[in-house]
């Protein structure tokens, strides 16, 4: 018995017919027919009934299927065990991502890899939410690491790496500075200072304020750095999300809960239409299988 005909056999118990089993395998119909009925042999007992036009499975059939789907994936997973020790696996990984590795722990995670296939050359660029997209959809990009927000369109296939939600930042003297939790609408009157005009966190941070009934009055936009020492001035308010600016030790500033929380998510994603070289689909299943660790 080989590995190869029950491969044959979970085909066939899969299919309506032996030559829709054969087209999947690619295989001669013919061919097909030989390998089963040569483990028929060897097991000693009728896996399949013939006697009707659809062949159909026999009560020792349905086991051996079971028995065999086990064997199939434990065979699949002892190859996985193995491929992090084989020199054969090889090639480039081109992902983008926003400026978020070290916020939510995924640098360790791309580390691991590297260090797990030296074979694979993983090339990272660090880019903006519009490059991003652009990269994914144009072929520039194997896979990417943006917030759920991007991904609301139809086309992509994404997996949930890390979860956030946004806070709002003001200097110490202001005088919501000593609340524990605000309503968003509390903050009708701020100016604002948000992130980037294309970025995902300032569309969230308006969709966030027009849900609460206002229009927030954004007197500049800037980066993360730029914008927690605006805030630290009382030069304005604004929301960012809570892991995007805690590495930077913001000092002079106040950070507030929003009651009801206003929540998002860093995902995995590439194009469904896109066909994964075997490099990056080896990264996907490392980055999915270790965010779950």
């Amino acid at each position: 018995m080989t590995f190869m005909q029950l491969e044959f056999f979970i085909a066939v118990m899969e299919s309506d017919t032996f030559l829709d089993a054969a087209d999947k395998l690619n295989i001669s119909q013919s061919s097909l027919s030989k390998q089963i009925m040569n483990l028929e042999k060897e097991l000693g007992v009728t896996l399949l009934d013939r006697s009707r036009r659809s062949a159909s499975p026999t009560r020792a059939g349905r086991l051996f299927y079971e028995d065999a789907l086990k064997l199939m994936a434990d065979f699949e997973q002892m190859k996985g065990h193995m491929t992090p020790f084989s020199d054969a696996v090889a090639g480039q990984i081109h992902l983008g991502t926003l400026p978020i590795l070290s916020q939510y722990k995924i640098t360790p995670i791309l580390r691991g890899f590297c260090e797990a296939y030296p074979g694979i050359q993983l090339h990272i660029d660090e880019v903006e939410d519009e490059q991003l997209i652009y990269g994914l959809k144009h072929g520039i990009y194997d896979l990417v690491l943006a917030r759920d927000t991007l991904l609301g369109a139809p086309g992509f296939k994404s997996w949930p790496l890390a979860s956030d939600r946004l806070a709002a930042l003001v200097c110490q003297n202001h005088p919501l500075a000593s609340a524990s939790a605000i309503s968003l609408k509390s903050l009708s009157d701020e100016n604002f200072i948000l992130m980037r005009r294309q970025s995902s966190i300032y569309q969230l941070s308006i969709d966030s304020c027009m849900a609460q009934g206002f229009t927030p009055n954004v007197i500049r936009t800037a980066r993360i750095e730029s914008i927690l020492s605006a805030v630290a001035s009382g030069e304005g308010v604004s929301l960012l999300c809570r892991k995007n600016f805690t590495v930077f030790n913001p000092d002079g500033i106040a950070v507030l809960e929003i009651e009801p929380k206003i929540e998002t998510s860093v995902y995995l994603a590439y194009m469904e239409k896109q066909n994964l070289s075997k490099a990056a689909r080896i990264l996907w299943k490392y980055i999915t299988r270790t965010a779950l660790l």
